[in-house]
């Protein structure tokens, strides 16, 4: 799990690892301490996430071999938020 604070202007990682990857908004609200120990549990073998905050929403993208969608339901599902 890595708070990413460099990379594009939104901070979003520009890297390899994260290229091609989908990156996922949402309000701030939603991306908690809870979902973030979640996401971190739902990764597949070998990937990572990175999140940041900006202003009142927050992002998420999943490395690859990941799918930031799909880790998302899954981080979501296991705490009941689906």
């Amino acid at each position: 799990m890595t708070a990413v604070p460099d990379g594009t202007p939104d901070g979003i990682p520009d890297d390899e690892q994260f290229a091609g990857q989908e990156t996922v908004w949402m309000p701030k609200s939603e991306l908690d301490g809870h979902l973030r120990g979640a996401l971190a549990g739902a990764l597949p073998d070998g990937a990572t996430f990175g999140f940041n905050f900006e202003g009142d929403r927050a992002w998420v993208i999943v490395s690859k071999p990941g799918d930031t969608r799909q880790v998302l339901q899954a981080a979501r599902t296991a705490l009941g938020r689906a």
